[in-house]
């Protein structure tokens, strides 16, 4: 059927009330990547990036206030520092199934109606996860809303990989990811303006508050997200693909481009999953897999450890003003990423991206053992010690930026579209055991060292031997078409194969 859907879609012609003009050669060779290149940027793909951007920037508000509200929910609820840590890793196993689920489900049914249904389940489940009495009921509220925050983000990327010109997808991913790090920034300034002591903040209230918001991101997403067009193609949805090729044409003031004659740049028989754990892309996801398990591992193992170590290491200053310029770094770091990306291959980008975090996961080390020292912290003065404090984490959380950019842009690039959903929520789901991981872990090296640098040393071996994984990675997609970067994919062969 699938087969015989695609057949159609290469002799497709005209219909008779259109006029009738015979397209060039050139015209008659044109790819759906051709066109979607050809419409470029516009208005269409500001809306596509509010929608799936909305919904990070509301993850990104729900993560601050989960993490700097924790202590006041263990001492109203009564928990215990390990049963601390598992209000925030419940959160990541939720994730961790419903970045599986909404993987299979976008590329089963399509992207828009996972990504549309996880953002109302995600905003009511947080909504009533508020109303929690007790602590196992609060536990299974934010198992709840991992689940639905996991189900948004395959289908999320593939929309955003899929509706983009080859030589844009970065800036899509980026500015997406942006609006993640300004849902923190200005929750975590909000919570600053309380000047209320962490521990007794009003909880409850906060996150209903701030959990609203997913309803005005689920009405713009209702209204403004398309279904992505390479699905549209691979199901043989012609019409529906030239309807939302039209609809872009509009948005973006493109009347010359034809969006009507053009052939599938899919494969006449679809390959379903097995791509995934085929012989030529599995090297390539296993390595991505662990790229995403320390990217996780290391953003929200700093994001819990950041109010419990900042006010112990007595830089001065607000933990929560901290918090609020790590998240305006970030911002600038996803900027910073877009030009960067322009100019390095994806392979570099990770580099650039695993030896920074590096460096400054070093550096933070070194600032820590500094101010423990007697001699030193008397003599400081309070604006050194905070600029000590703050450079290395605004740093990591700058190099972190681009890392969060690379990664999910390549997940989504180097899949074909039969599994493209499905490969990039298969690593995203291994990265969620990383931000399960981090606050067990952060607090279980806390009690075994007493002391927090632990968790930071474990960061920089990982970093360094992410940066040998990175040679692994055989396909380079920058600036290249989808369907270009499919078909070599699927040649590929193992070193023992040539």
């Amino acid at each position: 059927m699938a087969a015989a859907a695609s057949g159609s879609a290469a002799t497709w012609r005209r219909p008779p009330l259109l006029p009738q003009v015979s397209p060039s050669v050139d015209a008659r060779t044109r790819r759906l990547d051709d066109v979607i290149d050809e419409l470029g940027m516009g208005v269409a793909q500001a809306l596509i990036v509010l929608s799936g951007g909305g919904m990070l920037m509301l993850g990104g508000s729900l993560t601050m206030v989960f993490s700097v509200t924790n202590d006041a929910v263990a001492v109203e609820l009564g928990a215990a520092d390990t049963a601390k840590g598992a209000l925030m890793s419940m959160v990541f196993v939720g994730m961790l199934f419903g970045t599986v689920i909404g993987g299979v489900m976008s590329d089963m049914v399509g992207r828009r109606l996972p990504f549309l249904c996880s953002i109302l389940g995600a905003t009511l489940a947080t909504m009533v996860s508020a109303t929690s009495r007790g602590l196992q009921a609060l536990l299974i509220w934010r198992t709840c809303i991992g689940f639905f925050w996991g189900c948004s983000v395959p289908p999320w990327n593939a929309i955003a990989g899929e509706m983009t010109p080859a030589k844009t997808r970065i800036e899509i991913a980026a500015v997406a990811m942006l609006l993640y790090a300004v849902g923190a920034a200005y929750t975590a300034g909000a919570l600053h303006m309380l000047q209320v002591p962490a521990e007794k903040l009003a909880w409850r209230e906060l996150t209903i508050g701030f959990a609203t918001q997913g309803f005005a991101v689920f009405a713009l997403s209702y209204f403004a997200l398309p279904e992505s067009l390479r699905y549209l193609d691979y199901r043989g949805s012609r019409e529906r693909a030239v309807s939302t090729l039209r609809w872009m044409r509009s948005f973006n003031g493109r009347p010359e481009v034809d969006v009507d004659v053009w052939r599938s740049s899919e494969p006449e028989v679809g390959d379903g999953f097995a791509p995934v754990f085929s012989r030529s892309l599995l090297t390539t996801t296993l390595t991505m897999c662990f790229m995403t398990f320390f990217l996780n591992l290391s953003y929200y193992g700093v994001v819990y450890a950041l109010p419990q170590v900042l006010p112990s290491m007595d830089s001065g200053g607000s933990p929560f003003a901290t918090l609020m310029v790590v998240s305006i770094v970030e911002v600038l770091g996803f900027v910073v990423s877009i030009p960067l990306c322009h100019k390095v291959t994806r392979r570099c980008a990770l580099l650039i991206y695993l030896i920074g975090v590096g460096l400054a996961t070093a550096a933070f080390i070194a600032v820590d053992c500094l101010l423990r020292s007697e001699g030193f912290s008397a003599s400081a003065s309070p604006l050194t010690m905070l600029l000590l404090v703050r450079l290395p984490v605004s740093a990591s959380r700058l190099f972190q930026s681009l890392g969060w950019t690379v990664v999910y842009v390549y997940v989504t690039e180097v899949y074909p579209t039969s599994c493209r959903a499905f490969g990039g929520s298969v690593a995203v789901a291994v990265g969620r055991f990383g931000g399960i991981m981090a606050p067990l872990f952060f607090e279980w090296l806390l009690v075994v060292t007493g002391r927090a640098t632990g968790f930071f040393v474990v960061l920089l071996i990982m970093a360094m031997l992410n940066v040998l994984f990175v040679e692994m990675l055989p396909v380079e997609t920058k600036d290249r078409q989808l369907g270009d970067i499919s078909e070599e994919a699927r040649s590929l062969k193992l070193p023992s194969q040539k």
